[in-house]
């Protein structure tokens, strides 16, 4: 037998009983909460966000590296097949059992009915027990056959590499403004609950305000004080930092952000003198913020690269080529001359990144009649001002002060990722203009 197939440990206690199951999970719960083991939990939670506490922690005992499991039946209708030698991963799965009880018929306002008799009237019923049982899993790696998409790979790469797009996300799934400014301390962000915004340090590193943003996010969705107070929530600074921090690493795991600064000293002090009922009760709720999370985000980048892709293709098309769709895929994309323009040769690039640095490029130093007409699409509220102020019969030295003032302005936008008021920005520079 190969290497690759001992991955799947084997649980402590061998046995698909569910007294077995049960006493696997608390010395899985004992262990967990170590900085190393919570760590491994927490990645493999951010793969599994739909499944239950107990499931998502067996599968992090068997095989922690696991990414898609199903039966092995399903593997099979999806065109793949286990490998011969695989050891499967045991979880649990909802088998709910049927059973005949008499129970007593009631009227209208829920009171038993009398019979001749004077005795309460009964019936047979079917009801449904809840009950779960044992099965047996399979990771994708334990598989061959027909590829499996999950996460698309450009949701993957928008996420680590286009920065701009992420953040927009996160924003846009925050309960709460998000706003940069000058923080004093050691902290790189806070979630105000009086104001209901989320403040950030400005000039950190595009990875550390990613990884802050989704934290204070975090801390919006289930700290809010009026929220807790509301639905008579109390938790401790500690547990609010665990549940954030936690949420935190799940969601850059699962979109492959560097989390190699991320540990988890406090957490065995945390956990312990803790309930397991209030232990499940946190890791449920990091479960589902993460998951949440998770999804939301998936939905917004994916729209969000629609709509960048739509508006780089309409780009291209200004520039005199054509998006040949059906010869590209998403790592070979082909552009071939309109015909209409003068334009020779064809396009190719391995990602919308690189289409949106060609049209950067064309932009900052094409041809002069082909940057305008791809800058109408990119830029188009910089021609707009342009032409504004081409209307007033103002002076060349102003013409280009305000020209050089709209430039200014776009890098201070991608700086600070807020807009600024442009038609007061002007005013102003048009106010200093004669003032010289």
């Amino acid at each position: 037998m190969s290497e690759e197939l001992t991955k799947t440990k084997l649980l402590p206690i061998q046995g698909k009983d569910m007294d077995s199951i049960m006493q696997n999970l608390e010395t899985g719960v004992a262990e967990l909460f170590t900085s190393e083991r919570y760590q491994e939990y927490l990645k493999t939670m951010s793969k599994f966000h739909n499944y239950s506490f107990n499931n998502t922690l067996l599968i992090a005992m068997q095989r922690p590296d696991a990414t898609l499991v199903t039966g092995y039946r399903n593997w099979q209708s999806m065109g793949r097949q286990v490998k011969k030698g695989e050891k499967g991963i045991t979880i649990i799965a909802p088998a709910p059992i049927k059973r005949k009880k008499e129970q007593a018929v009631l009227d209208q306002d829920q009171k038993p009915v009398i019979g001749p008799d004077g005795k309460p009237k009964t019936e047979e019923v079917e009801v449904t027990l809840p009950c779960f049982k044992a099965i047996t899993v399979f990771d994708i790696e334990q598989t061959t056959g027909e590829p499996i998409q999950t996460l698309a790979p450009e949701i993957l790469t928008a996420a680590v590499e286009d920065f701009d797009l992420f953040l927009q996300a996160i924003r846009e799934i925050s309960p709460v403004p998000i706003r940069f400014d000058a923080i004093e301390g050691s902290a790189n962000g806070y979630y105000h609950n009086l104001d209901k915004e989320i403040v950030i340090k400005k000039d950190m590193s595009q990875s550390q305000t990613l990884k802050t943003a989704i934290h204070e996010t975090a801390h919006a969705r289930l700290h809010d004080k009026e929220i807790m107070e509301s639905q008579g929530i109390e938790k401790d600074r500690l547990t609010k930092e665990v549940e954030a921090e936690s949420v935190a690493y799940c969601v850059c795991s699962a979109f492959e952000l560097d989390t190699s600064e991320y540990s988890f000293p406090y957490i065995a002090g945390w956990s312990s003198g803790k309930e397991m009922r209030e232990l499940k009760a946190s890791m449920d709720v990091i479960r589902k913020t993460a998951g949440e999370m998770i999804d939301e985000l998936t939905e917004k980048i994916e729209m969000m690269l629609e709509q960048k892709q739509e508006k780089l293709i309409a780009a291209v098309e200004a520039a005199g080529y054509r998006f040949a769709k059906e010869e590209s895929n998403s790592q070979h994309l082909q552009f071939i001359p309109d015909g209409t323009h003068r334009m020779q040769g064809h396009l190719f690039a391995k990602s919308w990144n690189e289409v949106e640095r060609w049209v950067e490029a064309i932009i900052e130093k094409g041809d002069p009649i082909q940057k305008e007409r791809v800058e109408r699409v990119i830029y188009p509220e910089r021609l707009e001002a342009l032409e504004e102020a081409k209307e007033d019969p103002l002076e060349d030295d102003l013409l280009e002060t305000i020209a050089s003032a709209i430039s200014k302005l776009q890098m201070i936008e991608d700086k600070y990722y807020y807009s600024l008021d442009l038609n007061r920005y002007l005013n102003n520079l048009e106010d200093d203009a004669y003032e010289e």
